[in-house]
């Protein structure tokens, strides 16, 4: 369908002239006439309540100027108005008012009978619908035969705004709709944008746009920013929509009137929301509040671990977990990734976790994720057990721990911990389930849950998410299995200086230092040999190069294999007896000895001096058995039966200690003595 244009000659707008009864008062049946005289040019007019639209397209209008020469009317007032049905099937129309209310009927007019509204005795039918269509249902019809008038009923449609349409050429004086206005008695309320809370966005100046428009058709708007109450008389003045910006937290008032009639006042508060500066301060906010989080790059806030929607962040003063859908995540995160910028977001812990949840105001486009290039790669925090609540959503260490079972770990003083291995981190990553009763460092983020507190292991920059602790104080269980890529810590010191003796539950195809294994004794002499690596399980006596202190070794296989007691297979009652774990060798026999610095056997006297340190091995020698000595030379000189010799052919006889003894090796008990500069032992 096409639209009706205006013209006289020129091109038309008309515009209107109300007519209203007893005033204009909410409620009431009212008229609103459109008559010649309103013929100025195109577009809309506004009058009281009423809206009028004339379309002045080049194609659609209201045809003036054939009506008059039709007629052959000579004065120039004769602004007759056309519709006019140019070809089948188009229908040319004019916008009735919008009134915001409910259109009773309408009444097209000539200026006389002598002037008919269809031209030649034609019979037009005239519609009112809600579209310009004269094939619509529904509608307010009228029929006209060259009548001066026609009326359209159109008190059962229930609009308040439409199109007259016609199927045929018909010309009127004027138009008048006669409608019935709203049953309030008061206009509504001003709309306003909603209260809400805003932050500075591309710059640190806050600024706020927000909408006052008014709500009903007609009415004038008046708002204030202060916190006074506008009135008709007072307050900034809006006739339409209208952007305002604000800078600070403001209480916007708006009130419409018509005439002296006003509507309630619609109020809404925006507020400059907060900003903090650190995750600390982020944190310290009461749950649910949400606010800006400022990172300045002197904070140093770094990724410690992104997943999904979480992402990890440390900065100089605590950590906190970032849960954003991926439709805010512009860059994907990696670990060590510096962050600076700002994003808003809620503070809401999560079964005691302390989060940052989107909002409607959440974006990252503020927030730059860059990897590092020279920076010092971030590290565990290593903490204390009870301090585990100062720490949620940090990547920590936590050492010493013994394992239970459902991988529950506890550090023997009240507090347990549960393990979870949420990331499925495999051996690839070094992490496997700790075993029952092992001892264990841990090292993962720091996740409360509800009233447990979680080890969710995670592994970066070589830090091992599980570390095998063999402690020379503590008790040691062997695995059920090998375990496979484990790390290893040792709470053991070697001596440079002495001979140490050394079991671990690891093999080391190298040693930087001595090593050397038992072969077999030589009277109550035990002669140990020169060996090139340690295997797991055995005993040995070693003697680093340089002092070693509580090593760690990477890479290695945690073996299931006990302790074992290494014997030279002659039966005669000696043997190199290797323990993990703290263990009592005292016997009444004192046949358990341990070494000391000179090189000697010595058994414990009682059971108080016979607690010997793990990781270590003791000597098993006869019942009865004196001056048992270990050599780690595995060289003697033996003498069984000295014959023929007196002193000066021997020389002076010296023992182990440098005392002299005597010149004749016949008159001197078993053991080693020195001659002439050289061992000798007498059997």
């Amino acid at each position: 369908m096409k639209r009706i244009q205006l013209t006289n000659l020129r091109w038309l707008l008309l515009c209107l002239t109300i007519s209203v009864g007893a005033g204009n008062v909410w409620g009431q049946t009212t008229t609103a006439t459109l008559s010649n005289a309103d013929i100025v040019a195109a577009g809309t007019a506004n009058t009281g309540y009423a809206s009028w639209k004339i379309s002045d397209g080049s194609s659609r209008k209201w045809n003036a100027y054939a009506i008059k020469n039709q007629h052959s009317k000579d004065t120039s007032s004769y602004h007759y108005l056309q519709i006019k049905k140019y070809a089948s099937n188009t229908a040319y129309y004019v916008q009735v008012p919008t009134l915001g209310t409910k259109i009773t009927s309408i009444t097209m007019t000539v200026s006389s009978a002598s002037q008919p509204m269809t031209g030649g005795g034609n019979s037009a039918t005239l519609f009112f619908s809600s579209s310009n269509s004269t094939s619509a249902t529904g509608t307010g019809v009228a029929s006209g035969t060259g009548a001066s008038s026609v009326t359209i009923d159109c008190s059962s449609l229930n609009l308040n705004t439409g199109y007259i349409t016609a199927s045929a050429g018909v010309r009127i004086w004027n138009i008048t709709v006669t409608y019935t206005t709203s049953s309030a008695t008061v206009p509504d309320a001003p709309t306003l944008t909603p209260s809400c809370t805003f932050w500075p966005t591309t710059t640190e100046a806050p600024s706020k746009v927000i909408t006052i428009a008014p709500t009903t058709t007609g009415s004038t708007v008046r708002y204030t920013t202060d916190g006074t109450d506008p009135s008709a008389t007072t307050g900034i003045i809006v006739t339409s929509a209208q952007n305002v910006t604000i800078s600070e937290t403001t209480t916007v008032k708006a009130i419409a009137y018509v005439g002296t009639t006003t509507s309630g006042i619609a109020t809404a508060t925006y507020t400059l929301g907060q900003t903090v500066n650190s995750i600390a301060d982020f944190k310290a906010l009461g749950n649910g509040t949400e606010a800006r989080l400022y990172l300045s790059p002197e904070q140093n806030a770094r990724v410690l671990h992104y997943s999904g929607n979480e992402i990890y962040l440390r900065d100089n003063s605590g950590a906190i977990c970032l849960y954003l859908n991926s439709s805010l995540q512009k860059t994907i995160p990696a670990h060590d990734y510096h962050v600076a910028g700002w994003i808003i977001g809620k503070y809401q812990p999560y079964n005691g976790l302390p989060e940052m949840v989107a909002t409607s105001n959440t974006t990252t486009n503020y927030m730059a994720f860059a990897a590092p290039v020279t920076e010092t790669p971030t590290e565990p925090v290593a903490i204390n057990p009870n301090y585990f609540d100062n720490y949620k959503a940090d990547w920590v260490t936590i050492t010493d721990l013994r394992a239970e079972s459902n991988n529950n770990v506890t550090d023997g003083a009240g507090n347990t911990f549960k393990v979870y291995n949420k990331y499925g981190l495999n051996a690839d990553s070094y992490y496997q389930d700790p075993y029952d009763y092992a001892l264990v460092d841990l090292t993962g983020l720091a996740i409360p849950y509800n009233t447990d507190k979680e080890i969710v292991p995670i592994y970066y920059n070589n830090a091992r998410p599980i570390v095998y602790v063999i402690d020379e104080n503590k008790e040691f269980q062997s695995p059920s299995s090998n375990i496979q890529n484990a790390t290893v810590r040792l709470v053991r010191t070697l001596s440079a200086t002495n001979w140490n003796t050394f079991v671990i539950p690891i093999a080391l195809p190298s040693f930087p230092g001595s090593i050397r294994k038992y072969e077999r004794a030589d009277g109550t002499t035990m002669l140990f040999a020169d060996d090139e690596q340690i295997e797991a399980g055995k005993p040995y006596l070693v003697k680093p190069d340089e002092r070693i202190e509580n090593p760690v070794y990477t890479n290695v296989t945690l073996s299931s294999t006990p302790a074992q007691n290494v014997e030279d297979g002659e039966e005669d009652g000696y043997s190199f007896n290797a323990i993990y774990s703290p263990t009592n060798i005292y016997t009444e026999d004192k046949t358990h000895r341990f070494l000391k610095s000179d090189g000697y056997l010595y058994y414990p006297t009682d059971e108080d001096a016979g607690r010997l340190k793990g990781m270590r091995a003791y000597f098993v020698v006869p019942a009865g058995a004196s001056n048992v000595k270990v050599n780690p030379d595995g060289t003697l000189t033996y003498i069984d039966d000295v014959q023929g010799s007196d002193s000066d052919g021997q020389g002076t006889i010296y023992d182990l200690s440098g005392r002299r003894v005597g010149n004749d090796l016949r008159s001197l008990p078993r053991g080693l003595y020195i001659v002439n500069g050289k061992k000798v032992y007498v059997q």
